[in-house]
């Protein structure tokens, strides 16, 4: 299972697990900014994709939690 936890970023969950088996940080640049964001695997769970407050947009390797890819957003 993967979800965002309204706190600091994605949470990654085995089934019939009451606890995450990894968790990625992307926290919110402000309390205000604190919305749910969609997340998504990618590359038959490879990997994961996540919006973010700042409008930006992250690949996730799921292995590690390392950030693969950073796909800015410079608008508005």
């Amino acid at each position: 299972l993967l979800s965002t936890n309204l706190g600091d970023g994605v949470d990654i969950y085995s089934l019939g697990k009451s606890y995450p088996d990894l968790q990625i940080k992307n926290r919110p640049t402000s309390e205000d900014q604190n919305i749910p964001m969609q997340v998504s695997w990618l590359f038959d769970g490879a990997a994961i994709i996540s919006g973010s407050a700042d409008g930006d947009v992250r690949i996730w390797a799921t292995s590690t939690g390392e950030p693969l890819q950073i796909l800015e957003h410079k608008g508005k």
